[in-house]
């Protein structure tokens, strides 16, 4: 009940707040000019790569770590002092209610503008782009299922830091002077395991994937890279030589995902336990903070 309680007055608050309101508003234009932007020239899985990356890299994850950061502050604490210190609703229910809000909005923000996106991207009649292979549903729904791990995985970011400094801009100015820097080392390790940046530019790989299976297996270990080049050389040379070939657009891959290939062997199972992991950490170390500090 204590939980329920503090989880409804959260929710409440967060969706008459205005930062979230002009959030929702700000993504959807994003990602409607980005859907625009690459609508004729960029492959499905790099079209909604670049669409998750203003929630994974940049800007909408610091609004997602300003949320989590603004749920233990002093001046959010002020208020609820005297109800934890008399007893009638302990700490961890205080945090746990706060944090299960926060999560649930960011999610809720989050669908409304991916899900409507990636929808257009793939079932919209798009100019034919060169890919080599297209997204799948499970590539969509591993994608989706990562993306929800992330996000809470911010948002415990944010918690923590919040519970730690009590000031808010003195976190956000610890963040980014410490979060950058970390990914920056982890980018170059490509370890999309740890890193939200390296997982971005793994995201093509994992919308291409689909359910293992022994023929698919067997097919792989038969035709290696190397056949499939000179399968793909073969089959050009006759067309040319049959005047039947035709140019189809080509696929203006940006920079930021032209390393792809190095995430072939990325784990789904791994990725979402790698995060959920760090967010039952981050959970954990937030906890022990919030019980030892002073209200």
């Amino acid at each position: 009940m204590p939980i329920a309680a503090v989880f409804q007055y959260e929710m409440q608050s967060l969706l008459k707040s205005w930062l979230v309101r002009l959030w929702l508003v700000a993504a959807l234009l994003m990602a409607l000019i980005i859907v625009m932007a690459g609508w004729a020239v960029l492959t499905d899985a790099i079209l909604i790569s670049v669409t998750l990356a203003t929630f994974l890299v940049f800007p909408w994850f610091l609004v997602i770590i300003v949320l989590g950061v603004s749920a233990s502050t002093a001046g959010r604490l002020d208020s609820a002092a005297d109800g934890i210190l008399s007893r009638p609703i302990k700490r961890w229910e205080f945090l746990t209610g706060i944090w299960a809000a926060r999560v649930l909005t960011v999610w809720a923000v989050s669908a409304a503008v991916l899900v409507p996106a990636v929808i257009v991207i793939v079932a919209g009649d798009r100019p034919k782009v060169a890919e080599t292979q297209p997204v799948t549903l499970f590539g969509m729904l591993a994608a989706l299922a990562i993306i929800l791990v992330v996000l809470a995985f911010l948002v415990s970011v944010g918690v923590l830091l919040g519970t730690l400094f009590k000031n808010a801009w003195l976190a956000m100015v610890v963040l980014l002077f410490v979060w950058y820097p970390i990914n920056a080392i982890l980018t170059t390790f490509h370890l999309a395991e740890f890193s939200p940046v390296s997982l971005d530019q793994a995201m093509p790989t994992i919308l291409q994937k689909t359910w293992p299976s022994r023929d698919q297996e067997s097919e792989q270990e038969s035709a290696g890279p190397i056949q499939a080049e000179l399968q793909r050389q073969a089959e050009e040379f006759i067309r040319n030589l049959t005047g039947t070939s035709h140019r189809e657009p080509q696929s203006r891959e940006p920079e930021f995902f032209r390393n792809a290939d190095r995430y072939a062997d990325v784990s789904v199972v791994k990725v979402i336990a790698s995060y959920g992991g760090l967010t039952l950490l981050l959970w954990g170390a937030t906890m022990l903070v919030f019980y030892f500090r002073d209200l």
